[in-house]
This record gives structure tokens, sequence and C-alpha cells, in this order.
């Protein structure tokens, strides 16, 4: 009897743990490998699959020590490797579109004039920084993706057909990238926002709500386009219009978030990210 009971309890923890580590499917399209993902987020061994925010440092530009910065339509924040935060004002009549703070969140400097000549920008619609710390920008009001150093110095700058909203530079030297909708504002994706982290894991903003007051549902993929995770985090930019702009970050591993506040300040929110 002790037997059958011991064997029976090993064919229970053997088929207990396939369910919890369910093989990956894929499948083949054209020659290109496809991830077949499920409603249900995969259960991958050795993998953490459990994301937890701590915050860190709260920037809030309503406060006085701001006063000199005027800003009138904040809409992308990034981050370099040293931790340095890159905010852009999307707003064109002012003199700089990017402004620059240390990674306390001090201000340091604004970049990138206005015009139309090498370097020179018209309306920014992303900026995205790799792993090299070469920032690069999309310029939908010239239609072209500019490149520059970590001094902002310019290097490239190429044309490019469609007007580019966010940016992912892959380490084959192409991008990913999300042109505007030739449909307009009639058109809504079934998703709202996206951002990548250090391992490049995709965290997609879905328009389902989360856990508690503001916070909407993200799906998480890992570098391999499989569904790992959901993590309920709160909202950045709005609902519908977060296409527009890239309100979130992760770099460095912190995360970033522009939240416009109910007196109509933005305010910048850093949380450290850590997986389980």
């Amino acid at each position: 009897m002790r037997k059958w009971a011991f064997t029976f309890l090993i064919l229970f923890l053997i088929s207990n743990c396939v369910q919890k580590h369910k093989q990956v499917e894929k499948t083949y399209e054209d020659g290109v490998e496809v991830v077949i993902n499920h409603l249900e987020p995969y259960k991958i061994k050795g993998e953490f699959s459990q994301l937890v925010l701590d915050e860190e440092i709260r920037i809030d530009f309503e406060k006085k020590e701001f006063d000199g910065l005027v800003f009138r339509e904040l809409g992308l924040v990034e981050a370099d490797s040293e931790g340095n935060i890159y905010l852009v004002e999307t707003y064109k009549a002012l003199e700089y579109f990017i402004y620059k703070f240390d990674k306390n969140g001090n201000y340091l400097e604004g970049l990138a004039r206005f015009g139309q000549g090498p370097g020179e920008l018209q309306q920014i619609y992303t900026i995205q920084i790799d792993n090299q710390d070469r920032i690069l920008v999309s310029d939908i009001g010239n239609s072209k993706i500019v490149e520059y150093d970590n001094n902002f110095n310019f290097i490239i700058e190429t044309r490019v057909k469609y007007g580019l909203r966010e940016i992912i530079p892959l380490e084959n030297g192409n991008y990913l990238a999300r042109r505007s909708s030739e449909e307009g504002m009639e058109y809504t994706p079934p998703f709202n926002s996206f951002f990548i982290d250090d391992e490049n894991r995709l965290y997609v903003m879905t328009y389902e709500k989360g856990e508690g007051e503001g916070e909407y549902i993200h799906d998480i993929f890992n570098s391999g386009g499989v569904f790992i995770g959901r993590k309920s985090i709160g909202i950045f930019g709005i609902l519908g219009r977060s296409l527009n702009h890239r309100w979130a970050t992760a770099k460095n591993r912190r995360f970033y978030r522009l939240i416009n506040k109910e007196s109509g300040y933005m305010e910048l929110v850093v949380y450290n990210m850590k997986w389980e």
C-alpha cells in the first residue's frame, strides 16, 4: 500500500511540475519563428516571473526649485547608463526640446534646438538611448531619425517615409517602431503603449484596469517574445493618446513614469525594478 502511495505521489509531482513549466509553443511562418502565446503567461524554468516596483524618487515640477523651467507639454522620458534623465518638451515654440537631469532629479541643461538644419528638430515623437548611450530621436516634423552621441553631438540623420513614434533599436542594427496611423484618430490599437527594459523584456500597457485606482495591466514578454507575466502599473499619459508619446521607460533596473497631476503640472516618479 505504501509503495502504491509513494508511486502516486511521484507521478503527481511530475505532473504538477509539467503543468507549471509548460513547453513554449512555436511555429514557423515564411521562415520566421512565431511564438504562440495564450491568455495565461508561460512559467519558464529558471526565469523570474513576478515584478516588484519600489518608489525611489519623485520629481514634482510644481515645486519652486523648478520655477525657471517653463514646460508646456512634457511627453517623453528616457535615461542613459549613468542614470541621467531626459525629458522632452513637445511644444514647438520653446528654445529647447530636451531637458537633462541627473539621477537625483537636479536640472543640468537644455538640449536640441528648433530648426530644419542637420541635427535640428521640428517635432519630437520619441527618444531612445541605446546601450552605447547614443541618443536616437524621431522627428516627425521633418520625417527623419536623428542620432547624437552621449554629449549630444550630432552624428547622422536618416530620412524615413513615415512619421515614427516609438523606436526601439535592435541588436542586429534594425529598429522596432510604430508608424503614424493613416486612419487618424478613428483607429485605436488593441494596446495603449509599450516600453522595454535592459534585458529586452517588452511591457505592453493594455486597457484592462489593474489592482489599484488609476492602474492598468501590463502584459510582459521576454526577449524571445514569450508571454511571461502581468503587472498592474499606475497610468502614464492619457488613455487612447499615450501611443503619441513615450511617457514611461525602464533603464538601469529602474522604471520611469511621467504622470499628469490634477493641478496641471507634471511629475516624474522613479521606481526600483526587482524580479522574483
